[in-house]
């Protein structure tokens, strides 16, 4: 079964405009409490409480907020002044005033200068031109502390953030040097894991906000293998409620999947990853639906993957996703049921929740990529002869027409996989006449003949056409189409085995019929016999190859040719394969070949030279346990044995032993036991042998 890469969506946000819109918000809030409520409070009641102000700053905490503020501080980019990161700390510390339960803000001319110089800061962050002025490692340490001043201010007054929340803030803070730095590797310590533990294992929304922001960095930029106490945090952050956390959270184990070394996704799925996404197939976000949807994609590539991912009920939300107006999840969706579709076990699953109409209907999106996986799809399911019923059912063969349509399309890979899907559904007979009468033998030649035509759609071309010529009623249509001169140069590249390979089973299955003129004619018996003696001709090529000349060599001039072709050495090569091949088709159909060349004069030269391996082969199927292989030995040696020189070699090879031991088995076949009979008969001399039955 192919397996196909896929481009997985993954949505990002933007770290940038979510800190720039914190910092508005908190300036807002600022302004709102200066002005006793005059001015406009922030619409959102999340980001900071308006239900009571009090506050008490401990000590630790001031310290803590110093030290993210000293380390802003000591940036090489100057971006805050002393004098801006001083009105800062002001500010939060005259909070107090400014909520005091008395009612009146008491602020002093140093409280009202800090508000000033703040709000001249926001010149830095919000240039006019849109873009903020603070690199990423600014902008994230003022993320922090954004999300700092909101624990400060809780409305129960007291502090939310522990001395270990704020101890955490900062070396998260210090770590984001490594996010930054040219190699583009972070290095995180025990110290730095511990930290975001902390945050991610925090009952607080924001400060998981943090923590999930932190780890879509460092799987943006970390290369070295996953570990299970980076694992593991981030896994947890995946059953946030929150969903910018969601978001985040996502992101992060999409890249670690993609963009890591092989084994984070093995990790993961030890950390329990596979539930919690699972869950998440069911969020109404887009973004999230979109990220979540990536990360099954990326982790149904194992079998064992797959199963937790059934296991979980996850295949229903994701054909359900396949409907999104969104094309980013829908494109994720699709890939990820095309990973499953992978897996014979689970394709009964898929069909019997429902996967097969969506695939259908969203077998007409005009996306590319949804083409492509859909198809594919489609072409895995469509190996199932149930399946196929159910497809064709639906729509009066809508997705037989679809098909078809599709294999006109410029995008190759899209109609490579069209192709595939029409070569599996074409498997049943009543399929074969359809998908000829919707006009598929065209667009097939165009692709058979197309130089441009990559391999593997050629293959997958040249498979359709195969099947669609095992029908009878179809062998008009596809010789008026004049594919058979396309075929010929098919059939001598080596370098692609598999439309080779069908090229000979598709002119096979027209010999079955009353078309040998037309493949003679067109010179396809040269064409054979080129492959039959090239070295470099695969097994499974020389099986079909063997299987068409079988039956092409009961014309009396294709017997001649085949002898004259490449100074008769087409004869030894057919002779060496009868005895030698470890192929078991290419052996049988040898030896039916060199049964029909027997009925015509052999040349001496050729009889004299593989007198010795005609011998071999004979005494070799003879012995054989198979009954076909005995039969066509003996209907092989009956026409040798008419031929005084090969009578005189089998009688001095003793076969006559070997053909008695056969003809003493009650349990063989009528016809065996009269051929052993007519050959013993023909040694003894009891018969003449021109005078015996063919």
């Amino acid at each position: 079964m192919e397996k196909f890469d896929i481009k997985i969506e993954r949505s990002k946000p933007c770290v940038l405009e979510e800190i720039v819109d914190l910092l508005k918000k908190f300036l807002e809030y600022c302004l709102w409490c200066l002005s006793c409520g005059c001015y406009h409070r922030p619409s959102d009641s999340k980001s900071f409480n308006g239900n009571g102000y009090e506050m008490i700053l401990l000590d630790s905490e001031k310290k803590a907020v110093q030290n993210l503020l000293h380390y802003m501080e000591s940036s090489d980019d100057p971006v805050l002044t002393e004098e801006h990161i001083r009105a800062m700390c002001i500010l939060i510390s005259c909070s107090h005033y400014i909520t005091e339960v008395s009612g009146d803000p008491v602020l002093t001319e140093e409280h009202i200068r800090a508000m000033c110089i703040l709000t001249s800061c926001s010149h830095y962050i919000t240039e006019a031109s849109g873009d903020p002025v603070l690199t990423k490692k600014h902008t994230r340490a003022m993320c922090l502390l954004t999300s700092c001043f909101y624990y400060i201010t809780e409305a129960s007054g007291d502090p939310v953030l522990t001395e270990e929340h704020i101890r955490a803030m900062c070396i998260l803070t210090s770590c984001s040097h490594y996010f930054t730095e040219a190699s583009g590797d972070p290095v995180l310590t025990e110290e730095h894991i511990r930290a975001m533990c902390i945050l991610t294992y925090s009952d607080n929304e924001e400060l998981q906000k943090s923590a999930a922001l932190c780890f879509t960095e460092v799987s943006e930029r970390m290369s070295a293998p996953l570990t299970i106490p980076i694992a593991r945090p981030l896994v947890e952050l995946l059953r946030s409620r929150d969903i910018q956390v969601q978001k985040a959270a996502t992101l992060a184990v999409s890249n670690f999947c993609m963009v890591g070394p092989g084994q984070n996704k093995d990790v993961l799925v030890t950390c329990g990853v596979i539930p919690p996404l699972v869950q998440l197939l069911h969020s109404k976000n887009v973004e999230v639906q979109c990220n979540t949807c990536g990360c099954i994609t990326s982790l149904a590539t194992s079998d064992s993957n797959k199963q937790l991912i059934v296991n979980n009920h996850g295949i229903r939300p994701l054909i359900n996703l396949m409907k999104s107006t969104d094309i980013r999840v829908q494109r994720n969706a699709a890939g990820a049921i095309l990973n499953l579709t992978h897996l014979q076990s689970y394709r009964n699953d898929l069909v019997t929740k429902g996967a097969i109409p969506v695939l259908i209907d969203i077998l007409h999106s005009s996306d590319i990529d949804v083409q492509y996986y859909v198809a594919a799809s489609l072409s895995n399911l469509a190996v199932n002869d149930k399946h196929r019923t159910m497809m064709t059912a639906i729509g009066h063969y809508a997705v037989i027409k679809q098909l078809v349509k599709l294999m006109s399309t410029k995008k190759e890979r899209v109609k490579c996989q069209a192709c595939f899907a029409l070569r599996n559904i074409a498997s049943d007979d009543e399929n074969q006449i359809i998908i000829v009468q919707f006009g598929a033998l065209p667009h097939l030649h165009n692709i058979i003949k197309s130089k441009a035509s990559h391999k593997d759609t050629l293959g997958a071309a040249v498979a359709c056409l195969r099947n669609l010529s095992i029908h009878r009623a179809n062998e008009i249509p596809l010789i008026s189409e004049k594919i058979i001169p396309d075929l010929r140069p098919i059939l001598c590249d080596s370098s692609n085995s598999e439309a080779q390979r069908h090229a000979a089973g598709t002119l096979r299955n027209l010999a079955v019929g009353d078309h040998h003129r037309i493949i003679i004619d067109n010179d396809c018996i040269e064409a054979m016999t080129f492959v039959l003696m090239d070295i470099d001709t695969k097994l499974t090529v020389l099986a079909e190859i063997t299987a068409a000349l079988a039956i092409l060599t009961d014309e009396d001039d294709v017997k001649l040719k085949i002898l004259q072709l490449h100074n008769g050495k087409c004869f030894t090569k057919l002779v060496t394969m009868a005895t030698l091949s470890s192929h078991s088709d290419v052996q049988y159909n040898s030896v039916g070949i060199l049964g029909q060349l027997s009925l015509v004069a052999l040349p001496e030269s050729l009889k004299v030279e593989n007198r010795k391996g005609i011998l071999l082969y004979i005494d070799m199927f003879l012995k054989s346990p198979d009954p076909n292989f005995i039969h066509v030995a003996l209907w092989t040696l009956v026409q040798l044995l008419k031929d005084p020189f090969f009578l005189q070699a089998f009688r001095e090879h003793d076969i006559e032993q070997v053909i008695t031991k056969i003809h003493q088995i009650s349990s063989q076949p009528t016809t065996i036991d009269e051929l052993a009979e007519t050959a013993l008969s023909m040694l003894r001399g009891e018969r003449s042998p021109t005078s015996s039955d063919d």
